[in-house]
């Protein structure tokens, strides 16, 4: 094991993001579960020398590099406190994103506290960012192209009423960026260029004080309901749009065993109601995109294997694979930050890979095979 090199891959999936803090929590003390043969997974506490991530899972992998140099493993346990103390929902603050005008937000008592002006600075702004976006579709309805239809269906814009300033906050509060630039572990993170439609890989030399925090706010920009971000001259949106577990670059990065935590579980074994909503059959379609994806990759690893066997020049890969068995939560399940919420999945997270089981999660072992 001292011989590979060895890689975390930590998929999209918002809050429920936390559930791959608690995979890492059992990685990084080497609790995780045996292989078929009774061994461990890793021969002691993981130390990877590559991490790659995207969407939440870019931050997640960011943090841990940033903060590795000084505390090892136990950053996972930095991290963990700061989904529980400062992503998660709380009276006086606000968690991942804001909703402009929240009325609940005024309801608030507590809100006005230590500094009352905040909140009415925050309806002057949201106001101003809401009519403006209001009246530019208005106008595109009276003078825009294209059937009537279809303009009716542009006066609405999930993303106008979202606001990322909580989100960029934590981005640049909690990551150094310089010690991500200076790392000896390899960083990779994913982001959907919007205008061309392409993937990029951001790597730790693109971590500068200024392009890091927008290309992990870029990778974490979820289409049509989080505001796209800008990096260089270019708009970017969530790397989940093309790769949601970013299985590839941390292969291309030299790693020969990945441990890749993803959250979706089985598609066969999700619920198939008579009676679904839009929203759901849309989970469902993304579902189902996202684990065809992971399968691919993982059929071209058993095939790269294949070839390593037969004497051709490829390495042998190692895969684990460690997700929820029975999903997290439903179509908006990635929205939740409520604090206990968070306690427990990362919990499962945790217990899932002390149980981990590799014929179980179809890891890839050709050691074994």
């Amino acid at each position: 094991m001292s011989e590979r090199k060895h890689a975390v891959v930590f998929s999209g999936g918002g809050a429920d993001g936390a559930y791959a803090v608690g995979v890492a929590k059992a990685l990084f003390n080497g609790k995780a579960g045996t292989l078929k043969g009774g061994n461990r997974t890793t021969d002691g506490p993981l130390d990877p020398e590559v991490f790659t991530g995207t969407s939440i899972g870019a931050f997640n992998a960011a943090y841990l590099v940033s903060h590795w140099e000084k505390l090892g493993p136990a950053a996972v346990g930095d991290l963990e406190k700061v989904w529980l103390d400062v992503i998660a929902n709380d009276w006086n603050r606000d968690p991942g994103f804001r909703i402009r005008l929240n009325p609940f937000d005024y309801a608030n008592p507590l809100r006005y506290y230590p500094n009352p002006i905040t909140l009415g600075m925050r309806l002057v702004t949201d106001s101003a960012t809401i009519g403006w976006d209001a009246v530019r579709r208005a106008v595109n309805l009276v003078s825009g192209n294209g059937p009537i239809l279809e303009r009716m269906l542009e006066l609405f814009n999930i993303s106008t009423f979202v606001s990322p300033e909580a989100w960029e906050w934590v981005i640049h509060k909690k990551i150094d960026f310089a010690n991500i630039r200076e790392s000896d572990k390899i960083l990779r993170i994913a982001a959907t260029n919007w205008i061309l439609g392409e993937l990029r890989i951001f790597e730790n030399h693109d971590m500068t004080d200024k392009l890091g925090p927008a290309a992990i706010r870029a990778s974490s920009s979820v289409p049509g309901f989080y505001p796209m971000a800008t990096v260089g001259a270019q708009k970017y949106v969530d790397g989940a749009v093309l790769m949601n577990t970013p299985l590839k670059p941390a292969i291309h990065a030299g790693a020969d065993s990945l441990h890749v935590i993803y959250m979706n579980t089985d598609v066969k074994r999700m619920p198939t109601e008579d009676l679904r909503s839009t929203l759901d059959t849309l989970y469902r379609t993304q579902i189902i995109a996202w684990a065809e994806s992971v399968n691919r990759d993982i059929k071209l690893a058993k095939l790269l294997n294949q070839k390593a066997r037969t004497g051709e020049d490829y390495k042998t890969l190692t895969i684990h694979r460690y997700f929820p068995p029975d999903g997290l939560s439903g179509a908006l399940g990635f929205l939740d930050l409520n604090r206990g919420r968070l306690e427990r999945i990362i919990d499962e997270g945790f217990q899932h890979t002390l149980a981990h089981n590799c014929e179980a999660n179809q890891c890839v072992l050709p050691e074994v095979g």
